[in-house]
């Protein structure tokens, strides 16, 4: 919604400006250079809005696989170990950023199966 905001916004201070600047034209023939001008500026508004939404997509999902990995790493540790307080962290290469448990010995354990 933020983003359709950043458009209208966009769109209406470039079409104002266009407006004005049309008006400054020393002649009518200008016109259709002007509009060409114009159309170009509005459409490389609405592509790099489109970009950054895919790239907020993009970001979006690969925090959600981040999660999704971490809750069934977690689900496999607990099962495997017996520990209802494991707690399993990934950075979003998925990679293991940290692992906490109540159990110091479950702790060794779980090290030991990953270093093992």
């Amino acid at each position: 919604m933020d983003s359709i905001s950043y458009v209208a916004k966009t769109v209406i201070a470039i079409t104002l400006v266009w407006c004005i600047a049309e008006n400054m034209l020393p002649d009518k023939r200008y016109k259709k250079y002007s509009s060409f001008i114009y159309g170009i500026v509005i459409i490389s508004v609405f592509f790099s809005i489109s970009v950054k939404s895919f790239d907020n997509i993009d970001k979006s999902a690969s925090k959600n696989l981040v999660e999704i990995y971490e809750d069934k790493l977690e689900m496999i540790m607990k099962d495997k170990f017996n520990d209802s307080t494991i707690n399993i962290e990934l950075t979003d290469d998925y990679k293991i950023k940290s692992i906490k448990c109540r159990d110091e010995k479950t702790y060794q354990k779980i090290m030991g199966y990953l270093n093992g």
